[in-house]
């Protein structure tokens, strides 16, 4: 499928893929879901792209969409904080399910990446799995990479609101993801 990407929004993904992972996470290009560095990348590169779409101020909406994000990863940071004797990513995620858009998403449920419609539900899954992969006590490890995570969106929210974006340009037909 292709789209049409305003110059502002390749400009807001380009900016994003130069801070996140020092341009290595390949935010900016298109590909397939799971190819890029990681799944924040994805969930990146889709949101952006989602909530520039038609946007007046394509800017504010970006900014505005990753500091939605970062809204809900603190919230379930805070469920991990509160949480003892959780011992396994099944046992985490379906706690976190109650909290995350209201159970909705499934997280708890082993689906295929794309399958939930949310692509930061998406990464809070297979992130938390992986980290979880081997460890008799995942519940640090899932924090760590929260926090990680909430630190890099910090970044990249960062990184949006510093841009100045030049509003000449003219579109160009890309492939959206």
């Amino acid at each position: 499928m292709t789209t049409t990407i305003s110059p502002q929004t390749q400009q807001i993904l380009d900016a994003v893929n130069r801070a996140y992972y020092d341009g290595e996470a390949r935010i900016n290009e298109h590909l397939e879901l799971g190819e890029r560095a990681d799944s924040v990348a994805d969930f990146l590169r889709i949101e952006i792209i989602d909530v520039t779409r038609g946007e007046a101020d394509p800017q504010e909406a970006a900014a505005d969409a990753i500091a939605s994000a970062l809204i809900q990863l603190r919230e379930c940071l805070a469920v991990v904080e509160d949480v003892n004797g959780l011992e396994t990513a099944e046992e985490i995620l379906a706690t976190l399910n109650a909290v995350y858009e209201d159970g909705e998403l499934d997280l708890h449920e082993d689906l295929e990446r794309g399958e939930r419609g949310d692509t930061l539900a998406d990464f809070l899954h297979f992130e938390i799995k992986d980290v979880s992969r081997g460890e008799d006590e995942p519940l640090p490890r899932v924090w760590d990479a929260l926090n990680t995570t909430i630190g890099e969106l910090e970044m990249v929210l960062e990184t949006i609101q510093a841009l100045e974006l030049v509003e000449d340009l003219e579109p160009a037909p890309c492939p959206a993801f």
